[in-house]
């Protein structure tokens, strides 16, 4: 009887980077802005009350484009947290004409009934990093005397589909500017707050939203290691502000080191580059070892040395 052999020969093919340089498009997306409590006169915005700022940007030098609101008005808000670092499903942000090199033109105003006050200008240059990662992250301050940082993500997806000029969009590389970086925090980091919070499903409380919690990615709090700081509140007259501590940016990779109530997290070099959240007279100590996070109570002693030790970075736009 004769024996058939079946050979199966594997054949690899080289996979090149996919170049974003096709993109005809870019999705636009405001993170984070922080306006002053008074104009540039020095008197209130809205008579003593906060401004209701808008977003607005079009691209340089393409025929036709046209303003697109970006960043949509928020009222009464000095604080501006658009989106999260991340691309999840937003009202915020727009696909405009422009691509690698290509600029943008942003204007900032306090959106009243009838003339609207002008905030800031800024001018955008997509950085060539975008060719090869797929996202730019840039933090860019307004023209004029009074000035405004903004913090933006330009990608070549929305996050349900590529730019026009591609079949489909590879994976993205957040690769964000140093030493920090505000956005709103991210759905994943929001559940384990609501969850430490004990939120309901549908809850309208302060500490359950999203508009409550700052979050500051730094590389300032320990050596070689970027550090996601999300704080918020104090709420309800509970003693101490409600942070979240990770270790890491990506969801996927970042370990959520501790989540709780402090007065502060603060530096603890005395303990050998560690993070300290404290609250009265107890404490946490957050360490990296051998990559991995830890946590463990501080001692008495630990938290009297804290005393000369210098406080977390203030969660505020990068400048």
């Amino acid at each position: 009887m004769r024996r058939w052999v079946l050979l199966v020969f594997c054949v690899s093919t080289r996979v090149w980077a996919q170049d974003y340089r096709a993109c005809k498009e870019l999705f636009v997306s405001p993170l984070a802005a922080k306006v002053g409590t008074t104009n540039s006169s020095g008197a209130s915005w809205d008579e003593g009350s906060a401004p209701d700022p808008e977003l607005s940007a079009m691209a340089v030098d393409v025929e036709g484009a046209s303003p697109t609101v970006i960043g949509p008005k928020q009222e009464d808000a000095g604080t501006l947290l658009w989106n999260s670092l991340f691309l999840e499903e937003t009202r915020s942000g727009a696909w405009l004409p422009v691509g690698v090199g290509g600029s943008l033109s942003l204007l900032l105003t306090d959106s009243d009934e009838g003339m609207s006050d002008f905030i800031g200008a800024f001018t955008v240059t997509v950085p060539e990093s975008l060719a090869s990662a797929g996202m730019a992250f840039l933090t860019v301050p307004s023209s004029g005397a009074q000035q405004v940082p903004l913090a933006l993500r330009i990608s070549a997806s929305d996050g349900k589909r590529p730019c026009a000029g591609l079949e489909k969009a590879g994976p993205a590389r957040y690769e964000l500017p140093t030493p920090s970086f505000t956005a709103r925090v991210d759905s994943a980091l929001l559940e384990k707050l609501r969850g430490a919070q004990r939120c309901k499903a549908g809850s309208t409380q302060a500490e359950c939203k999203a508009e409550s919690y700052e979050v500051l990615y730094t590389q300032e709090l320990l050596k070689d290691t970027w550090v996601t700081l999300v704080s918020g509140g104090p709420f309800d007259g509970n003693p101490g502000k409600v942070f979240a501590v990770a270790l890491g940016i990506e969801p996927a990779r970042r370990q959520v080191a501790h989540v709780g109530r402090c007065e502060a997290v603060k530096k603890a070099p005395s303990l050998g580059d560690a993070l300290v959240c404290q609250l009265g007279t107890k404490g946490t100590v957050i360490s990296v070892e051998k990559g991995k996070a830890r946590t463990r109570p501080a001692t008495a002693r630990e938290l009297e040395a804290l005393k000369d030790d210098a406080p977390a970075p203030a969660p505020a736009p990068a400048q």
